[in-house]
């Protein structure tokens, strides 16, 4: 308790929060996955993060009979090193399995640790469709796009 205050009459409260907040890692996503335009029923997703200190953290789930998936938010305590000046880096994956064959459905270096910065602070929902090819462009790698919110 003694340490508490101490801490926050030297650091104040704004910093306080910076350090006992977390990080969001890989935000709460969800998505289709469809081949030839039908859904995938029971395809696996196998969802990744690494942390910059080299921390795997994994789930997996299995598409329904419409082909939809869907994944908790992944976040970490910033722990005491949060008022510290560092660089935020996540390596997330999603890696498809279906029919027996791996597909890389997103691949994505996250450098913000705000919800949602992997789709511009939008609902992060995808669209995956194993019968074309993984497209790679200068912020995502794999056959999963973020769905168009119209």
């Amino acid at each position: 308790m003694v340490a508490t205050c101490f801490l926050l009459l030297s650091f104040g409260a704004y910093t306080m929060a910076g350090i006992f907040g977390s990080n969001t890692l890989f935000s709460e996503v969800d998505g289709i996955v469809t081949k030839n335009g039908k859904p995938c029923v029971g395809a696996k997703i196998e969802q990744k993060v690494y942390t910059a200190s080299s921390e795997e953290i994994a789930a997996t789930t299995s598409t329904d009979d419409m082909g939809r998936f869907a994944f908790e938010e992944i976040s970490q305590n910033k722990g005491l090193l949060g008022f510290l000046p560092s660089e935020f880096v996540a390596t997330q994956r999603l890696v498809i399995s279906y029919e027996g064959k791996e597909y890389l459905g997103w691949a994505y270096t996250k450098r913000s640790p705000t919800k949602n910065s992997e789709s511009d602070g939008k609902s992060f929902s995808l669209v995956c469709d194993l019968s074309k090819p993984p497209v790679e462009d200068d912020k995502y790698n794999g056959i999963c796009r973020l769905q168009k919110n119209e």
